[in-house]
C-alpha cells in the first residue's frame, strides 16, 4: 500500500508525527526506505519529505525512482534542533507513467533523519502494492493534484 519497507523500524517515541508513526532507519551508510506508486503521466513531480533530525549535522539521502541514480534528487535533511521538531524539504524527481519504485538512501554513516511522510505533487499519483509490477497506466486527467503517502501504511499493506 505505497510504503514497502525500510532498513529500520516504524517508531512512535517522538511526538509530532502524522499518521501511525515515522521511519527511523538504521544508523548506517546506505540505509533505505522504499515506496511504490503509480503515476498518471511521465514527468517531473515535486517530492516533499517531512522529517525530524535531532542530530548535530545533516543526514542527507539520495532519492531515486526506478533505479535511475543519474536522475536522482539529493535531500539534505538538515538538523531540526530536536527529534520532535519536524520540517519539510522539497526536491523534484522524474516519474514514469505507470508503476514507479521510489528509494531514499542514506548518504551518511548516521543513516537518514526520521522520515514522517512523503508527498508527491503533480498529476494524479496513487499508492500501489509493493508486490505489484503492473505496467498499466491510469487514464486520469493530468490536472494538478497532491498525493500523500504517510508512514507507515494505516493497515498492514
Amino acid at each position: 500500500m505505497g510504503y514497502c519497507g525500510a532498513m529500520g523500524a516504524v517508531e512512535t517515541e517522538h511526538t509530532g508525527y502524522s499518521g501511525a508513526g515515522f521511519v527511523d532507519t538504521e544508523n548506517v551508510l546506505g540505509a533505505t526506505i522504499e515506496w511504490q506508486v503509480n503515476a498518471s503521466s511521465a514527468q517531473n513531480y515535486d517530492v516533499n519529505l517531512r522529517f525530524a533530525n535531532g542530530g548535530t549535522g545533516a543526514r542527507s539521502g539520495t532519492f531515486v525512482a526506478n533505479g535511475n541514480a543519474g536522475a536522482g534528487a539529493v535531500f539534505n535533511l538538515e538538523a531540526t534542533g530536536a527529534w520532535t521538531s519536524w520540517s519539510t524539504e522539497t526536491q523534484q524527481i522524474a516519474l514514469n507513467a505507470g508503476s514507479n519504485r521510489l528509494v531514499l538512501q542514506a548518504q551518511t554513516s548516521d543513516g537518514l533523519a526520521n522520515i514522517d511522510s512523503l508527498t508527491l505533487v503533480g498529476p494524479l499519483v496513487t499508492v500501489e502494492s509493493c508486490s505489484s509490477s503492473s505496467s498499466s497506466s491510469s487514464s486520469s486527467s493530468s490536472s494538478s493534484s497532491s498525493t500523500g503517502i504517510v508512514l507507515p501504511p494505516p493497515s498492514g499493506g
